[in-house]
């Protein structure tokens, strides 16, 4: 993936939240050489199946590493029986799925940019230009289109492991917690059973007495 597919991603996120369209555009334009730098991610685990992805450094001290999972499944293909059905559940893969490439879009309209002077009447030219770097990604389309493309923080290392390390910790606590649990019942269980034998005694006391 180059700084070209890495400007597209961000930018075709920012699309799909909807925001105004000029500041898209904008965000376009300036991330468009800043992503450079790639390296696998840490392997995620899901009830899906296990994935991993890229992390994208900007060459710029100023902005944080992100984390790109491209063409995640979220759903069945909805081809076949399952068109025009509400989404299905997903198979599971197993082994790690490696999530670096985008998969096809939804079936859609593209709009006709062959005619540059017919276009700029109906666009501005930064829009026209924009559509130029966006259309070749759209091009791909297929009813087999539900996938999610996801970008989070990079998370640095020690905080991975101080991530893991408060985990197991949590892990111990709850296990310390389950065996003072158990411990209280085994003596509320020794407890009756002594309190059982006693009125046990008792009685047998009363029957010698009245014997």
């Amino acid at each position: 993936m180059g700084s070209g597919e890495c400007s597209y991603g961000l930018a075709y996120l920012l699309l799909n939240n909807r925001l105004d369209y000029f500041w898209v555009l904008l965000i376009f334009a300036t991330l468009s050489e800043l992503c450079v730098a790639l390296s696998a991610t840490r392997t995620i685990h899901t009830k899906y199946g296990d994935i991993s992805g890229v992390i994208v450094t900007p060459d710029n001290r100023h902005l944080d590493a992100v984390e790109v999972f491209k063409g995640i499944p979220y759903a069945s293909p909805p081809v076949g029986s399952l068109r025009f059905m509400p989404p299905v559940t997903g198979a599971l893969w197993s082994g790690v799925k490696v999530a670096d490439r985008f998969s096809p879009v939804c079936p859609q309209r593209l709009p006709d940019i062959s005619n540059e002077t017919l276009a700029l009447k109906k666009m501005p030219r930064g829009r026209l230009e924009y559509l130029k770097r966006l259309l070749p990604y759209l091009k791909n389309q297929s009813e087999d289109c539900l996938y999610l493309n996801i970008y989070a923080p990079a998370q640095e290392e020690e905080e991975e492991n101080k991530r893991k390390e408060e985990e197991e910790e949590e892990e111990k606590e709850e296990e310390g917690k389950e065996e003072e649990e158990e411990e209280v019942e085994e003596m509320k269980e020794k407890e009756e059973e002594e309190e059982d034998e006693e009125e046990g005694e008792k009685e047998k006391e009363k029957e010698r007495e009245e014997k």
